[in-house]
């Protein structure tokens, strides 16, 4: 079981219960050779060796259930340990943190300042390496990922690639400018001055960052030149296709009402075949022939004869405020004359 695994699984009380043993001091020094410095006074030795897999390792090494009693006897007594490398204030902010843990309330966040934050936690996840809290490491990613997700603040960057002791590893530096680069190639990166200030600031990160934007700019241009050539491979192959097929079966028209008797076709009867709609061939056992079907010459269309009618009656009633007008037509039929045919009116 891993670490990380093994410290999730731990219930509060179980932690607290690592805060009454036995103690050990903790030294730290700056460099290999450097004297070391007390870092931490009666630090409880089972929560160094719960959140440390380096340090379980020191005081209780593998195969010790196989040593004799008179091994053990011999075998001096570990009391301290030693530090090399990283920050001290951030190794004494990881060791307090170790004991908020266990304070009967569980395992509790790793908190940061609120200036630079990504740059303390680049420094935190050093340290947690050196000390061996493979745990700590693990949730520090974590967060940095999530902050990567954003945008980096200018003034991380700028603590970063000025960092003198300790020193920040290469590949930082080039995520970081990568960070950058990406954003001002796609037009989304905010604070555009201060990053402009920084790379004037600072000729390693601009040098980088013009490496980056120029590898961009080339592999744009090898992409915009193969989607010319495939274009224009394109262009070409439907040209040729056209003619082709407009030499063999008449400007496109195909094969298209050719009743053709054998098993070949007569190269004479399409080549006599002018592609026009309506033209036809008939064939025979041995000939092909091409007949033109006549095409009837049109008609002239009838003009319609048009009269035209004046009428003058009398208004009725005149338009107003939208209402219709009425007017009288006299059909020249009279009540009389309706009588007479024998009708009623």
């Amino acid at each position: 079981m891993s670490q990380i695994q093994s410290l999730d699984s731990l219930s509060a009380s179980r932690l607290r219960a690592l805060k009454p043993t036995e103690t050990i001091t903790i030294l730290y020094k700056p460099t290999v050779t450097s004297e070391p410095l007390i870092l931490a006074e009666s630090f409880p030795l089972g929560i160094a060796t719960t959140f440390s897999t380096k340090w379980n390792l020191d005081f209780r090494p593998t195969g010790i259930n196989k040593m004799k009693v008179s091994e053990l006897q011999r075998k001096p007594i570990k009391k301290s340990v030693t530090i090399a490398g990283g920050r001290m204030n951030i190794h004494k902010h990881i060791l307090a943190w170790m004991i908020s843990c266990c304070e009967g309330i569980g395992i509790q966040r790793f908190s940061g300042p609120a200036m630079k934050p990504f740059a303390y936690l680049y420094h935190a996840r050093v340290c947690a390496a050196i000390m061996g809290c493979e745990y700590l490491q693990h949730k520090i990613e974590k967060r940095m990922e999530q902050m990567a997700a954003g945008q980096i603040h200018s003034e991380d960057v700028r603590c970063l690639f000025l960092s003198v002791e300790p020193q920040v590893d290469e590949d930082m530096k080039k995520f970081l400018a990568e960070h950058v680069a990406i954003r001002i190639w796609e037009k989304r990166l905010k604070a555009k001055g201060a990053y402009r200030t920084l790379r004037e600031e600072i000729p390693e990160f601009n040098k980088m960052i013009d490496e980056i934007l120029g590898n961009k700019v080339e592999q744009r241009k090898m992409e915009w030149e193969a989607r010319k050539r495939k274009r224009l491979a394109g262009q070409g192959n439907h040209g040729l296709n056209g003619r082709s097929s407009g030499a063999t079966y008449g400007r496109g028209q195909g094969n298209r009402g050719l009743n053709v008797n054998g098993p070949e076709r007569s190269s004479g009867a399409l080549a006599a075949y002018d592609g026009k709609p309506g033209s036809r061939v008939s064939g025979t056992a041995g000939k092909n022939t091409l007949t033109p079907t006549p095409t009837p010459a049109p008609t002239e269309p009838k003009a319609e004869k048009v009269s035209t009618v004046k009428v003058q009656s009398p208004v009725v009633r005149r338009g107003r405020n939208g209402r219709p007008a009425f007017v009288r037509f006299d059909l020249g039929v009279t009540r009389d004359g309706v009588r007479a045919a024998g009708g009623q009116m």
